[in-house]
């Protein structure tokens, strides 16, 4: 499963990409237009990437 957020006002343009696959999770942030980061995780404890 794919999931793509984005949150875009006056001076924000940021997106959140969750992917799963099984036990794997994997969450892709950052701002448009400019480079992102990547957290991937799997197994029971996955919910909680922060």
């Amino acid at each position: 499963m794919l999931k793509h957020l984005k949150y875009i006002d006056g001076t924000s343009d940021k997106f959140w990409e969750i992917q799963t696959e099984g036990t794997m999770h994997t969450v892709t942030y950052g701002r448009n237009e400019i480079s992102s980061q990547a957290c991937r995780r799997s197994g029971s404890n996955s919910i909680r990437f922060w």
